[in-house]
């Protein structure tokens, strides 16, 4: 059985981000990682030293989080490369070996920036068995990539790794997947769903010369040039993770954010996005098998003659069975259920055919009708919660003496209800942090859990943030009731605050007049009035606060009929990089606002 779920996939070392940007496109949200940023990233990058034993920890604890289901990795290969070891006489200046078979940890005597890069080499080696170490203790999906020859897998950390009975190893040739030379790649996986990526050269087409080539004055190895993955070859990782995930209970949740229907009724449309279809392009998708240009299955194809070709696939197999199986399998990936039944004289074993997903469209009747009993996209059932429309129905439907009764009997239950749990209200409160209860001094927390409850509301952790206060860093608990959306931390808390004192100086010297005299009395006035409120203490002196304490910003900020709103600015302090959101963070922010402690420091 299959359960739907939000999927993220780690891309750790994603260069480009080419697989990144496949997996977006089959509906997998992605985390994309890599040292630097490069100019133009297939997908968005979050840049991060993996050389740093901070940040290591803090990829590791993502990895943790229940909404990660798989990583892929392809650790820096440069050092590792067996092409090092090819030498010439004539040619003193190739890169010179720096690991071999009998010390593939490095040689020795190895000295300066050759010592250097190995050893931040072997620290990437290292981390990136503990990934797969890790993915495996926790039941995570786990692929990691270098070149088939690459010294790499014969590394110590690679070769002690504790779970390598979960291995399964398959090599491809890159000019199978549309590259330009026939570089043989290792993927080694904890799944056995890997084994598909095998296509290897056809030898029907011509390859591009390894060795060097000079540009702009400088050396520009083939080995480089082939680092990034073709197109195909990141369409078809991403397909057999999405495969492996769907044979192990797991679908894909499409994300439609909630607040899209509302926006588009209230006619504000993000220029970026379109109005989804009121009626779907195709009637249907079907498939077809092909052997050069003709469409050996299924027999009845006259679909073809009212459709559009929407992907293609190369499939290959060593027998029918085998050659069925990995249909079936990429109809998985596409959601179509399809039964394979054709004759196996058609073509010869082994053999490689191409499979296309087709997209049938409607006759123009067909079309009408559908659109006939389709909803209008700024009809208001589709921009309104479904407990609100409940609420509206209800009163619509229903006289006002009857509306007037149901409403005087809720209050009457809840009012009784009030008192009858006054005392407990208060000694709840006595037991709670001091600063805590002053901040929610006026709020009925027994009696507004159990109005929660009585209504089914499936987020009750609201009411242990009213009793035990809010972290400002860490995870944000999820509610399962926003769209699922996992955005890490990009800092640990520890970090945050051995980066306090080093910033304190320059957010001191940030304080300044907005240059607004109203602006910066209301700021001043509604500040003191959370003082009085028990939300806030101060002023404080700099010296009063720890140095580890990060500091923030506060202004204010004019909106219509000239009220003024207060903004607390945690950019610059770092507290909303070190928390960790799993759900849309546009629609549930880390109000840090809500802080018990805010700091400012007098004139």
């Amino acid at each position: 059985m299959t359960s739907s779920e939000h999927v993220v996939v780690l891309e750790l070392f994603c260069g480009t981000a080419g697989l990144s940007a496949s997996l977006k496109r089959l509906g997998l949200d992605i985390v994309a990682v890599d040292k630097n940023k490069p100019k133009a990233p297939k997908a968005l990058v979050t840049k991060l030293d993996l050389t740093l034993v901070s940040n290591q920890l803090l990829v590791l604890s993502w990895i943790r989080n229940p909404q990660i289901k798989a990583v892929f990795m392809a650790p820096p290969c440069g050092t590792a490369s067996a092409a090092r070891n090819i030498q010439r006489e004539d040619d003193p200046f190739l890169p010179q070996p720096l690991r071999t078979k009998e010390f593939p940890d490095g040689l020795p005597g190895l000295q300066n920036l050759d010592f250097l890069r190995v050893q931040q080499s072997n620290v990437l080696y290292d981390f990136s068995a503990t990934v797969f170490d890790l993915c495996c203790e926790f039941g995570k999906l786990c692929m990691c990539e270098n070149p088939r020859d690459s010294l790499y897998w014969d590394t110590t950390p690679w070769r002690e790794r504790q779970h390598q009975d979960t291995d399964c190893a398959q090599c491809h040739q890159a000019c199978a997947y549309g590259s330009s030379r026939p570089k043989w790649t290792k993927l080694l996986a904890n799944f056995s769903e890997v084994e598909q990526i095998n296509a290897v050269c056809d030898g029907k087409h011509k390859h591009d010369a390894w060795g060097y080539q000079f540009q702009n004055g400088k050396r520009l190895y083939a080995t480089t040039l082939e680092v990034h993955y073709p197109a195909a070859l990141c369409d078809k990782i991403a397909a057999t993770f999405l495969l492996a995930l769907q044979k192990r209970g797991l679908a894909v949740a499409v994300q439609v954010p909630i607040n899209f229907a509302a926006r588009t009724l209230a006619q504000d449309q993000p220029a970026s996005n379109k109005i989804a279809p009121l009626v779907p392009e195709f009637k249907s998708k079907c498939i077809a098998l092909f052997h050069g240009d003709s469409c050996i299955w299924p027999h009845h194809n006259e679909f073809l003659q009212c459709s559009k070709v929407l992907q293609k696939v190369q499939m290959g197999g060593e027998n029918l069975q085998s050659l069925c199986n990995n249909i079936i399998d990429q109809c998985r990936v596409w959601n179509i259920d399809v039964r394979v039944d054709f004759e196996p004289t058609i073509c010869n074993f082994p053999c490689v055919l191409e499979l296309k997903l087709c997209g049938v469209f409607w006759s123009e009747q067909e079309f009408v009708e559908q659109a006939m009993k389709a909803k209008h996209p700024l009809s208001l059932d589709s921009a309104v919660p479904q407990q609100l429309l409940d609420a509206l129905h209800f009163t619509i439907e229903n006289d006002e003496a009857t509306v007037a009764r149901v409403r005087a009997e809720f209050f009457s239950h809840w009012t009784r209800r009030a008192l009858q749990l006054e005392s407990d209200e208060k000694n709840l409160k006595k037991n709670m942090q001091h600063d805590v209860a002053n901040a929610v001094s006026g709020k009925r927390i027994l009696l507004f859990e159990e109005m929660l409850k009585s209504t089914g509301y499936p987020d009750l952790g609201v009411v242990d943030e009213l009793r035990c206060g809010s972290d400002l860093t860490g995870e944000v608990p999820v509610t399962n009731m926003l769209p699922k959306k996992f955005e890490p931390a990009l800092i640990s808390e520890n970090e945050l605050c051995a980066n306090a004192e080093r910033m304190r100086d320059a957010a001191v010297r940030e304080v300044r007049s907005s240059g607004d005299m109203e602006i910066d009395e209301t700021v001043w006035r509604k500040t003191l009035e959370e003082v009085d409120r028990g939300w806030l203490v101060g002023p404080l002196s700099e010296s009063m606060v720890p140095a580890d304490r990060p500091l923030s910003g506060r202004f204010g900020l004019r909106q219509r009929h000239d009220k003024v709103r207060l903004i607390d600015d945690y950019s610059e302090s770092g507290v909303n990089a070190c928390v960790t959101v799993s759900e849309s963070p546009m629609l549930r922010t880390v109000d840090v606002a809500c802080a018990l402690l805010m700091v400012w420091f007098s004139a």
